[in-house]
């Protein structure tokens, strides 16, 4: 029973090996290199795809919430319209 349960630690531990002490140790100094590759990859894939998606006006057009919300969050005429 020994045997057979070193065996399947063998072949669990094989099966997996970003479980390897090997493959940790080499991980441990390059963990933010990964995390900003991923980060990285993340954003390319989604300006991708709302690259392809979005559709925006050649021109820009101001409509009436941008008119109210540039007198609305003003520095000074702001305080106004505050409770």
């Amino acid at each position: 029973m020994n045997t057979r349960s070193a065996l399947s630690r063998k072949m669990k531990f094989s099966a997996h090996p970003e479980n390897s002490p090997l493959f940790l140790a080499e991980l441990k100094p390059n963990v933010d290199h990964y995390q900003l590759e991923i980060v990285d990859n993340r954003y390319k894939f989604i300006s991708g795809i709302t690259s392809q998606t979005v559709c925006r006006p050649d021109e820009e057009v101001q409509t009436l919430t941008d008119k109210i919300d540039k007198i609305v969050t003003h520095k000074y005429w702001g305080c106004l319209f505050s409770p």
